[in-house]
């Protein structure tokens, strides 16, 4: 499967409600950090770091958390600062 990434030449964000951390738990499947780390959410509580083959709780990088991805790889959340709120993101067409 490939990322599904839109473009800001076409498509505008549209900011939706807060992901807590059920919804992240059971909506996210990639995430992806703001220190560059790339994670696979187990549905468990616990994400397997791609790079360093490990586990990791999901409540250690809960604050590093940059955007999260669905199965079908589509951004369904993110934020622009570590300060803001995760929250979920539709992209509409301009």
């Amino acid at each position: 499967m490939n990322l599904v990434n839109y473009h800001t030449k076409s498509y505008k964000v549209k900011w939706l409600k807060q992901m807590d951390y059920m919804d992240l738990l059971n909506d996210g499947y990639m995430i992806y950090t703001f220190s560059g780390g790339t994670y696979i959410n187990l549905s468990d509580g616990f994400c397997f770091d791609q790079k360093l083959r490990k586990t990791v709780s999901l409540t250690d990088i809960k604050e590093d958390i940059r955007n999260v991805r669905n199965k079908q790889l589509i951004i369904i959340a993110k934020r622009k600062h570590k300060q803001q709120a995760l929250h979920y993101v539709q992209f509409v067409r301009k």
